[in-house]
Parts: structure tokens; C-alpha cells; sequence
């Protein structure tokens, strides 16, 4: 089934009927008490559209640019010009290895990742940024709530096709904020000291999706693809202090990996052997890093934490210093005194690549 975000549905309902998004919200949870609450947001959004007589799909497959693709098409034919290529990285899947790669591509309206499985893998040899490929074939995944393309056995891929152009790739922007200003919001670059380090946590997920799999009597759940051999992924998280507040900041694997520039085996190796780390981590405290990533909400410590998908531990001092202006507030303290603080200039900045967690 083909998943449409609830925020594309909206946009769609306002594009055709000329409704506020405050409007559409309120007839979307109309709808939901109508039905005491047997159908989801999405759901409700579906059924006021088809009532509005607006078709939310033009196209299911075929030939589709990046920003039309959806979690759930099947043979589509794409095209973008490599961005980034990641590590091939092998599992255990019962009694035989298996084997996943991926790299993300980007056209004229956005970027996304392909990501390949067993002897697919042997097509990321000989890859180069800048490259073009054509895609064929291929369905759209969800993952963590991102889009991805996987090829399958009969997919086509091929590099510089003669016949293909690609235009200009739009650029991913990420806005630079003090993490005092922060609120739940997207696309956010950040800039401050690693003031501590927590330790690594392991767990269990699905060799085929890399989602959680949970234990259960039977074995290892994945909600996706049932009882599954489990390989294991990891997180750890870092406080980080910019002069306007600090933070709590969430690293998986390839964030994680990009931060203490180790390979996947190497910290795997360090499940069973946490000493390394913990020198890791006096050589990491007090560095100065730059993350891009989005701003949650985590309900149950009731806190914002940013979830980290792209990691610059070396970032150019003077080059930072020129983008870093200040301007000067002035606010009450908790005894009512004023009290006067330098803060960042909000700069947008371009980045094109992109990272799942």
C-alpha cells in the first residue's frame, strides 16, 4: 500500500479547495469522531479528499521524479546524479551471510537513497560522486520515516546512459540556530562542544529493513518481515553546549560511525570490549563538532533532543568564525535581574548529502 504523509494530504486538500490548513485539520478530525476514531489521521485525510473529488496520486509507477515517490510504488524508473556512497556491510542471516550497500542520488527536486541487497552490491564498484544513474524497476521502502529505493533481482541500473540528463540537484538546507532557539523543526546545523558522552547501547534489528526486532517466545520479531536471525545496530548519545544552551544529541550507527571515524565491524567488536570506547571518549570531550539534523520531542523525558544525520568533526575554524555573527539580548533571570547574552545569527546553509539513522 502506498503511504502519503499526512502533511502532503493537507497541502494537496489546500492546493484544490483553497482551505486553510487550520480548516482541513479541523474536517480531518471531524471525520475521525464520525468514525469514533477507526481510522487514522491519514486515513481521514484520504476520505475528504476523495469526497473533494482530488485525486492525491497521479502517478504509482513509471517514470517519477525523486519528490514524487512514495513508500510503497513498485517499478519505477528514476534517474539523479550520485551524491555520496556508503560501505558495503555484511550479516548474519541463520546460517548463510548477507550482504547491504547503499548510495543517495539527487535530482532537480530532491535527494534519496538507493540502497542494494546481496550480489546487487557488486554494482557500487566502480561508482563515482557526480556519476548519473538510471534506475529501473525498482519499489519505494519506508525507513524510519524516510523514502528509499531498493532494487530488487530484475532491477536495471545503469551509470552515465547516454540518453539521460540530469539537471541542477537541489540542494538540502539546513539553518544554523543556537540551541537556545530551538523548538521541534527540521533541517537544523548546529555548532558546539562535546561536554559528555554516554555509552554505547546495542540491539537487535532486522537484517532485511534494519528495523527494531523485538524478543518474543518464538524468537526475534520484526514487524515487518516476522521471525527474523537479528543482526545488531547501536546508539549512544552526546551533550552538546554551544554558549546559548546544551542539548542532548542521538547518534546511530552511521552518525555514530562519521563521529569517531570507525567502521561498522570495528564497533560492533566493541559489544563485547567497552575499553576502547572509554578512551574513545576523552579524546572526543571538549571537541568542537558540527551536526545537521532535525529537533524532536522526546514525550516521555518531556525535553528536546536532536536527532543527528550528517557529523563535521573537523569543521573549518576561521570559516566557522566568518558565519558565526552575534547579536545581544537582553532577558530576566529567575530573580528578575536583566541580564545581557551574545547569540548566533541564524545563517542558512546548503548541504547535499543526507544520512538515515
Amino acid at each position: 500500500m502506498i503511504k502519503l504523509p499526512l502533511e502532503t494530504i493537507i497541502q494537496k486538500i489546500r492546493e484544490k479547495t483553497g482551505m486553510t490548513q487550520e480548516e482541513v485539520r479541523d474536517k480531518i478530525k471531524q471525520k475521525m469522531e464520525q468514525l469514533a476514531g477507526l481510522i487514522s489521521e491519514e486515513g481521514a485525510g484520504h476520505i475528504l479528499a476523495n469526497e473533494n473529488g482530488i485525486k492525491l496520486f497521479e502517478e504509482e509507477s513509471g517514470r517519477l521524479k525523486i519528490v514524487h515517490l512514495l513508500p510503497g510504488m513498485r517499478n519505477v524508473e528514476i534517474a539523479g546524479r550520485i551524491q555520496d556512497i556508503f560501505e558495503v556491510r555484511t550479516f548474519q542471516k541463520e546460517e548463510r551471510t548477507g550482504k547491504v550497500g547503499s548510495f543517495m542520488i539527487g535530482d532537480e527536486t530532491g535527494l534519496i537513497r538507493v540502497v542494494l541487497w546481496g550480489d546487487q552490491t557488486e554494482k557500487l564498484q566502480g561508482l563515482e560522486k557526480g556519476a548519473v544513474v538510471k534506475i529501473q524497476f525498482a519499489y519505494i521502502k519506508d525507513n524510519q520515516g524516510r523514502k528509499e529505493v531498493h532494487l530488487r533481482d530484475n532491477s536495471n541500473m545503469v551509470v552515465n546512459p547516454p540518453d539521460e540528463v540530469v539537471g541542477e540537484v537541489k540542494k538540502r538546507v539546513f539553518t544554523r540556530k543556537g540551541i537556545y532557539e530551538l523548538s521541534e523543526e527540521k533541517d537544523v546545523e548546529l555548532l558546539g562542544n562535546i561536554m559528555q558522552i554516554f555509552d554505547l547501547k546495542f540491539f537487535e534489528v532486522c537484517p532485511h529493513c534494519n528495523k527494531r526486532a523485538r524478543p518474543e517466545q518464538q524468537g526475534f520479531i520484526c514487524q515487518i518481515h516476522g521471525i527474523v536471525e537479528p543482526v545488531f545496530s547501536y546508539v549512544t548519545n552526546l551533550v552538546l553546549d554551544d554558549g546559548t544552551g546544551t542539548i542532548r544529541t542521538v547518534f546511530f550507527a552511521n552518525q555514530l560511525q562519521q563521529l569517531i571515524q570507525k567502521k561498522h565491524q570495528e564497533i560492533i567488536g566493541l559489544k563485547d570490549n567497552s575499553t576502547p570506547f572509554e578512551e574513545l571518549k576523552k579524546t572526543l570531550l571538549g571537541r568542537i563538532i558540527k551536526i545537521n539534523g532535525n529537533v524532536t520531542k522526546n514525550k516521555m523525558f518531556d525535553r528536546l533532543e536532536f536527532l543527528v544525520q550528517r557529523v563535521d568533526v573537523h569543521p573549518n575554524a576561521a570559516e566557522e568564525l566568518n558565519r558565526t555573527r552575534t547579536q545581544r539580548i537582553t532577558k530576566m533571570d529567575e530573580h528578575g535581574q536583566q541580564i545581557v547574552q551574545e547569540i548566533p545569527v541564524i545563517e542558512e546553509v546548503e548541504n547535499v548529502d543526507e544520512e538515515h539513522v
